[in-house]
């Protein structure tokens, strides 16, 4: 199952979906939130080159291109909690990267983690959470007793990454690779 509420990436997306013959995935065209409801994407323009950069929070990327940078479309909001239970789906992986809204998505699929346990690759920043005013005492809330989360550390962008313990105690933009922890799985 694939999120994307951007039009122009979800139709770049449902091409390669077809395009590749891939019979097993489900897009929609949906964001993944804390609620069902609409909320005002910040669509990056087509006419430029930073088509990932959309969010529904302005973030400081988005600040720094400026308003003209990006149009304001309503979408439609899931909880993934609600989907789940939509769907009756067992979910064990998760790959999240939202421009600054993965706080919000995360307290949306709480139940989800709290009973499925999926283990989780979450795009991290520190300076984004900063500028949204958050922090990692927010995210370590949600993710901190229950997950092992480890800094994915790309050392030439190539070949050689390693996964580095983090405990929501620095500063990093990255990825996190979050796997549940025994005790919690048992639970």
């Amino acid at each position: 199952y694939a999120f994307e509420p951007v039009i122009y990436n979800y139709h770049k997306l449902n091409t390669n979906v077809v395009l590749s013959g891939l019979n097993n995935i489900s897009i929609y065209s949906y964001a993944v939130g804390q609620a069902a409801g609409n909320l005002n994407l910040k669509t990056i323009k087509q006419s430029r080159p930073e088509h990932g950069s959309s969010s529904l929070v302005e973030n400081e990327h988005l600040a720094a291109l400026g308003d003209d940078a990006y149009d304001e479309v309503a979408v439609e909001v899931v909880a993934l909690d609600d989907f789940v239970k939509q769907k009756n789906l067992k979910v064990d992986f998760i790959k999240m990267d939202i421009e600054g809204f993965e706080y919000w998505a995360l307290l949306g699929m709480i139940d989800t983690i709290n009973t499925q346990h999926p283990v989780m690759i979450i795009e991290y920043n520190v300076s984004r959470l900063d500028f949204l005013q958050l922090s990692n005492k927010d995210m370590e809330s949600i993710l901190g007793e229950n997950y092992d989360c480890y800094e994915i550390s790309k050392f030439d962008h190539v070949e050689k990454y390693s996964l580095d313990p983090f405990h929501f105690d620095r500063h990093v933009e990255t990825d996190l690779l979050c796997i549940p922890k025994p005790k919690f799985l048992n639970s």
